[in-house]
């Protein structure tokens, strides 16, 4: 997929459903550390940048290259591997979905 069709994408539907309530200084800590996609000569490769895709010691070790000493107000997580990020933070919420139960 081009590079610039994603971009496209993104300009038109990611302000509308998400940006309008997104505080600021969340979208920057979120997009110095957000996972992003491998590209060559302007396609999409599938593949991931380094460092990966960040979960578990990778999502804790961005939380402090992006904050440092600061402890964080509040972590979310939904998974165990979510434990090593969460823990860094003031204030800690764990998202529990029970996906057998459809309502």
């Amino acid at each position: 997929m081009k590079v610039s069709d994603i971009e496209s994408a993104a300009r038109a539907v990611l302000p509308k459903f998400y940006s309008e309530d997104l505080h600021p200084e969340s979208w920057r800590v979120f997009s110095s550390c957000g996972t992003e996609i491998e590209t060559y000569k302007g396609r999409t490769t599938g593949f991931v940048r380094s460092p990966g895709v960040l979960v578990g010691k990778k999502k804790a070790d961005a939380l402090k290259r992006t904050f440092g000493e600061t402890q964080p107000e509040i972590g979310l997580g939904d998974r165990d591997t979510d434990i090593p990020f969460v823990t860094l933070c003031k204030e800690v919420f764990i998202l529990c979905f029970n996906i057998d139960r459809v309502i």
